[in-house]
């Protein structure tokens, strides 16, 4: 998760990480469809660790992208605070 004023440098760097990591699982994807019988089981399970790798860097970036809670009460649109 992001606070304000962290380096927007940080939130990319996470983007481009996810981005590789899709392309890496696409890429033992195919290797384990073109794979021979000997060494399917290899490339199966590195699919699986590409594929873990992903979705670890997918929820970099969706809490990256969540705003931080402020401890302060907000006023809402309608001038009342909330969480009242």
């Amino acid at each position: 998760m992001y606070q304000v004023g962290d380096p927007p440098d940080l939130r990319s760097e996470h983007l481009e990480a996810w981005r590789e990591d899709c392309k890496q699982v696409l890429r033992t994807y195919k290797a384990w469809c073109a794979a021979g019988r000997r060494d399917r089981h290899a490339h199966y399970a590195s699919f699986l660790d590409a594929l873990r790798r992903e979705e670890r860097a997918a929820q970099q970036v969706e809490r990256d992208a969540q705003p931080t809670v402020s401890a302060e009460p907000q006023l809402s649109a309608f001038g009342s605070l909330t969480g009242e």
